[in-house]
């Protein structure tokens, strides 16, 4: 028993001297309504250890996962404006200088969707991180501008068989199955990818944690962005 409860003999000598304060408190003042000395001492310190043990654990676990996700984020933000500002605008230039527009029109709009998502995702991931760092976000501003992109970015979806149709059209209704149009729908469907991902379910699975997550839950976790907007906080 002793070694079941290791801390048996410490609680009972403590509740002995619980108990002998509390009579003395009552004797002093009999008419005031006072706290027990159990009370009293809850607010100093803990009466096991392995509670705070636990609280000092679980502390410096939460202090540790902030720590990693401010590191994660001040090189992962710089890297998707990267792709939004330079790379994917800098692609679509090159393919419209090079090429005539009636071999690329399908092509376009797909980057043009790319491009338009990742604008959005390296703005909510410079707002996750502003919140990380305690500098000020516009919490109702946030919210509409992500709102109001879903809407557009579905909007946008909607219309690629629409932008299809109008690249066959573009080429006299004949499909050219060349290099231009395999890009096109790789760069469609990257789109559509990229728009479950930050408004749905979390496709991208780049560290343990989220493989780990997949693994024992069998499912994809919920996108950040999707639950910040259901819960009405970025």
């Amino acid at each position: 028993m002793l070694q079941a409860y290791p801390f048996q003999g410490y609680l009972y000598k403590e509740q002995i001297c619980l108990e002998s304060k509390n009579l003395y408190l009552a004797k002093k003042h009999p008419n005031q309504p006072h706290k027990t000395a159990r009370q009293n001492q809850k607010n100093r310190h803990p009466t096991c250890p392995h509670k705070h043990l636990k609280r000092k654990h679980n502390k410096q676990k939460r202090q540790m996962s902030k720590k990693y996700l401010i590191n994660r984020l001040k090189w992962y933000y710089p890297m998707e404006r990267l792709h939004a500002f330079v790379t994917f605008p800098a692609l679509m230039l090159y393919v419209i200088y090079t090429n005539p527009l009636n071999d690329i029109l399908f092509l376009l709009y797909g980057l043009i969707l790319c491009i338009i998502i990742l604008f959005q995702g390296q703005h909510y991931w410079k707002l996750k991180l502003h919140k990380l760092l305690r500098k000020d976000v516009d919490q109702e501003r946030s919210l509409t501008f992500f709102r109001k992109s879903k809407k557009l970015n579905l909007l946008m979806i909607g219309m690629i068989p629409a932008m299809f149709a109008l690249h066959l059209s573009f080429n006299h209704w004949n499909l050219k199955m060349d290099n231009w149009f395999f890009w096109g729908v790789v760069a469609n469907l990257f789109g559509v990818l990229e728009h479950v991902n930050y408004y749905n379910r979390q496709l991208m699975i780049d560290n343990a944690s989220d493989l780990n997550y997949v693994i024992r839950n069998r499912k994809l976790k919920i996108a950040s962005l999707a639950k910040d907007l259901s819960e009405n906080e970025i």
